[in-house]
């Protein structure tokens, strides 16, 4: 995937992909990297976080979970992630 489809309108860049449950996403980054033998490979990285809206009603993102809820989503959402992450080792990619 080249660098442009992943950049939003002021430039920043999206994640290839996004699994969100309830309140709890898990941004999916991928990386092409050289190895020092020279090989290409891709290294893969998942930030996890819960959205939820401030005192001013304004969306903020946090590492911390509360409630037995959350950390359910955020249960689903790892289970989810690993899934995709070892499909995509496998080449099913979707």
């Amino acid at each position: 995937m080249n660098q442009t489809n992943r950049e939003t309108d002021n430039g920043k860049r999206r994640p290839d992909e996004k699994i969100v449950v309830g309140a709890v996403s898990a941004a999916i980054w991928r990386e092409t990297a050289q190895s020092a033998s020279g090989h290409d490979y891709t290294k893969v990285a998942a930030v996890i976080e819960r959205s939820y809206r401030d005192d001013r009603g304004g969306w903020q993102q946090t590492n911390r979970y509360g409630s037995v809820r959350e950390l359910m989503q955020l249960r689903l959402v790892v289970d989810r992630t690993i899934e995709r992450l070892l499909d995509s080792e496998r080449g099913e990619d979707a």
